[in-house]
C-alpha cells in the first residue's frame, strides 16, 4: 500500500544528496561554469607599422574610371596619411569583376595629336580588336556598336598602341573585343579619353627629402607651385642612370611620401611627376640616394 509519509521522506533524502553533489562540482557557488582553455584577446588602438605592399591592380586612369583602391589608407584623420607604396610599372590586367568577360583597357597618354591605349591579357583570347567611337556622351556605348567600321587596331596579345587619327577637342570611347581561337567573342573592355587642347604640364615637383632608413628609402615631396587641375602623383625610380620606372601612382594628393620597401643597391634616383586632369605631366627632377 502506498504511504505518503514514506514517499515524502525519500524525496527529502534525494534533495539533500543532490544539493551536496552540486556544491562539490562548483564550490564557489558561481552559476557560470569556468571555460577551460579559453582566452580573450583585446584589440589595442595602435597604428600598425607600414608593411610591404602586395602587388595589386592599379587603378585605371581617371575620366569615367573608378577611383583607386584606398582600403589600406587611413582616411579617419586629415593629418595622418598612409605612405604611397610601390606596385610595379605594369598594371595587373586581371578583371576585378568576373573572369574572362572583361579586358583591362586604359589610356597611357592623351594629347591633341594622339591617344595611347594599353590593354591586358584575358585567358583564352588570341585576337584583340581595338575600336574608337567619337562621341559627346559620357554614357558607355553598347557593345553592339563595336563593328568592323570603327576598328582601328588588331593584335594577338596584350600590348599598347597610339591612335594618331584623333581630332583635337573631340571626346572618344575606346572599346576592345577579345576572341578565342574559335572566333567566339569572350571579353570586352572600355575606356573614355579626350583629344585634348591643353598641353601645359604642372610645374616640377620638388623632393623635400630622400633618406635610407632600415634598408628602406623614404621619399617626401612638396606640392608643385602650379597645381591647376592637379590630379595625381607618379613616383619614379632609376638605378645607376637607367631609364625611370614607375613605382607607384596615387590619386590622393595628401599622400606626399613614398616608402620604397625593397630598393636596389647602388645609386638610386627618385623623382615625382605631377599630373593634371588632362594627363599632362611635369618634368621629373631627380634626387640621388646611395643605397648600401
Amino acid at each position: 500500500m502506498f504511504r505518503p509519509r514514506v514517499f515524502r521522506a525519500i524525496l527529502v533524502v534525494l534533495l539533500v544528496v543532490a544539493a551536496g553533489c552540486s556544491s562539490d562540482a562548483n564550490p564557489s557557488g558561481d552559476a557560470t561554469p569556468e571555460l577551460v582553455g579559453s582566452t580573450t584577446t583585446v584589440a589595442s588602438a595602435v597604428t600598425p607599422a607600414p608593411s610591404s605592399i602586395a602587388t595589386t591592380a592599379p587603378p585605371e586612369v581617371p575620366t569615367s574610371q573608378a577611383s583607386p583602391d584606398t582600403s589600406a589608407v587611413d582616411t579617419s584623420s586629415s593629418t595622418t596619411v598612409e605612405p604611397v607604396r610601390p606596385y610595379g610599372d605594369e598594371p595587373d590586367p586581371s578583371d576585378p569583376d568576373s573572369a574572362n568577360t572583361s579586358i583591362w583597357l586604359s589610356r597611357v597618354e592623351m594629347t591633341s595629336s594622339g591617344i595611347e591605349m594599353t590593354w591586358g591579357e584575358v585567358d583564352g583570347v588570341v585576337d584583340y580588336r581595338l575600336h574608337r567611337l567619337p562621341t559627346s556622351s559620357d554614357d558607355r556605348p553598347d557593345p553592339a556598336e563595336l563593328t568592323d567600321d570603327n576598328e582601328i587596331f588588331v593584335a594577338t596579345e596584350p600590348g599598347r598602341t597610339v591612335d594618331d587619327s584623333v581630332v583635337e577637342g573631340t571626346k572618344y570611347w575606346y572599346g576592345i573585343r577579345g576572341f578565342d581561337a574559335d572566333g567566339t567573342l569572350v571579353a570586352v573592355g572600355w575606356h573614355r579619353a579626350d583629344a585634348i587642347d591643353d598641353l601645359t604640364p604642372p610645374s616640377p615637383v620638388e623632393i623635400v627629402s630622400a633618406t635610407v632608413v632600415d634598408g628602406q628609402v623614404q621619399v617626401t615631396w612638396a606640392e608643385p607651385d602650379e597645381n591647376y587641375a592637379l590630379h595625381a602623383y607618379r613616383i619614379l625610380r632609376s638605378v645607376d642612370d637607367a631609364e625611370f620606372e614607375t613605382l607607384a601612382t596615387t590619386w590622393n594628393l595628401d599622400q606626399q611620401t613614398l616608402i620604397d620597401d625593397d630598393p636596389p643597391t647602388g645609386t638610386v634616383t627618385y623623382a615625382v611627376q605631377a599630373m593634371d586632369f588632362h594627363w599632362n605631366r611635369s618634368t621629373p627632377v631627380g634626387v640621388e640616394v646611395v643605397v648600401p
